[in-house]
């Protein structure tokens, strides 16, 4: 969606402009500057501290001073709980606080939408409540997010719209109450009956 790949059929829209397709490098960054992206693994700069890591693209790309990207660095930072981890290295951090950094990163580009990639498999169990917290706070203040996640109790709460994806096929789509209370498609009902959610 982001054209990391490059999408093979279909289109890829935001706020109705197709942004997939045939682009040229030009193209391709200015896609990526609309959207954020937030990896299974965290993907953090392992010799930045976490001030560098959030600071790094936005004063590269986005060409904000270096006293406008930290301003808005700690912003964000103070949002997500982290204001004190600010001079540390990701070595440093547990799981979780190293995904709500990758979060902070990828929202010091002011994107148009955040996708997460299983934003919360690589966390132990007791960090993925941080994580989604963070997550839903984000959905609350209006920001356009596409979540894969296997997260069911989540999806249920935060999520407008949920696509059901088996074997690469679309097989359900539909809003929460609709897909949660009454899926459609024998292999929707065997799934959701084998997760449990809350």
């Amino acid at each position: 969606m982001n054209l990391l790949e490059e999408p093979t059929q279909g289109e890829v829209r935001i706020d109705g402009r197709v942004v997939s397709g045939k682009l040229d490098r030009r193209g391709v960054q200015k896609v990526h500057e609309q959207i954020g992206m937030v990896f299974q693994q965290f993907n953090l700069f392992p010799h930045y501290t976490v001030l560098e890591n959030i600071t790094h693209a936005p004063k590269l790309v986005r060409k904000l001073t270096k006293k406008q990207a930290e301003s808005l660095a700690q912003r964000l930072l103070a949002d997500v709980g982290l204001s004190d981890k600010v001079d540390q290295y990701p070595a440093s951090l547990s799981g979780g606080q190293q995904q709500r950094i990758a979060i902070v990163r990828a929202l010091a580009m002011q994107p148009e939408a955040l996708l997460f990639d299983e934003p919360t498999s690589a966390l132990d169990p007791e960090m993925v409540e941080e994580v989604l917290k963070v997550m839903k706070n984000l959905a609350d203040s209006g920001m356009t997010m596409v979540v894969v996640t296997h997260e069911m109790g989540f999806a249920r709460q935060v999520a407008d719209r949920i696509v059901f994806v088996d074997q690469g096929q679309i097989l359900e789509e539909g809003q929460p109450t609709e897909f949660f209370e009454h899926p459609k498609h024998e292999r929707t009902r065997s799934f959701l009956s084998k997760i449990l959610y809350t």
